[in-house]
């Protein structure tokens, strides 16, 4: 019985027994967690260049579902108001190394 799992019928079948998973064993999916400041702020800079991943989407639509959009919102304006000060000071950087 070279090959066959023991506790395998051998009568008329030549197959070997199959191991199966535990039955009544659920497997669930971890809860996404929610994410953190950092977070939200990597993901809308990302999402700026559009970049960003499949998975970070996700968490962030389920997290929109849950809470609402307001904090993206918020953050983004936050973030637009910082590109253009940054952009202003680098402008205007250049103009007075360049006189």
């Amino acid at each position: 019985m070279h090959g066959i799992q023991a506790g395998a019928s051998i009568r008329g079948c030549n197959a070997a027994k199959i191991s199966e998973p535990h039955q009544g064993t659920i497997l669930k999916k971890p809860k996404p967690k929610e994410p953190t400041f950092l977070q939200i702020v990597h993901s809308l800079l990302a999402s700026f260049f559009g970049v960003q991943s499949q998975a970070n989407m996700d968490r962030d639509e389920q997290y929109i579902e849950k809470h609402g959009i307001k904090i993206y919102i918020i953050t983004g304006f936050i973030l637009v108001l910082l590109l253009l000060v940054g952009l202003f000071v680098l402008v205007q950087i250049i103009v007075r190394l360049a006189a």
